[in-house]
C-alpha cells in the first residue's frame, strides 16, 4: 500500500466553533472565525477527514455519507491492510 505522505494525522479534539452534526461527524469551525482554519473533521468513528474530505487512505464519505474506501481496502474483513497488520501485532503480544 502506498502511504499518503501529505497527509496530516489529527487527534481529535473539540475546539472552540466546531461542532457536532447528526450524523455524529465532529466538524471544526469553517474559517468564518479567523483564530481557526478549517482542517477537516472526524466522523463518528474517530477517524479523521482532513479539508479534502479525505481519510489517510484516499477514502471518503459521499454525497449520501456512504463511506467510499480507499487504496488497501480489504473487503473480506471490512477493514484497511493496515489494521489487520496492528491487530496481528497486537495479538503476538498477548
Amino acid at each position: 500500500m502506498t502511504a499518503n505522505i501529505n497527509f496530516i494525522e489529527r487527534h481529535f479534539q473539540e475546539v472552540l466553533g466546531g461542532k457536532y452534526d447528526e450524523f455524529g461527524f465532529y466538524h471544526t469551525p469553517d474559517g468564518s472565525n479567523k483564530t481557526y482554519i478549517k482542517i477537516g473533521f472526524w466522523d463518528a468513528d474517530g477517524f479523521y477527514f482532513n479539508k479534502e474530505r479525505k481519510d489517510k487512505h484516499g477514502g471518503y464519505y459521499n454525497n449520501d455519507w456512504v463511506y467510499v474506501p480507499g487504496e488497501g481496502w480489504d473487503e473480506l474483513n471490512q477493514c484497511y491492510e493496515d489494521d489487520l497488520d496492528d491487530l496481528d501485532e497486537e495479538e503476538g503480544n498477548l
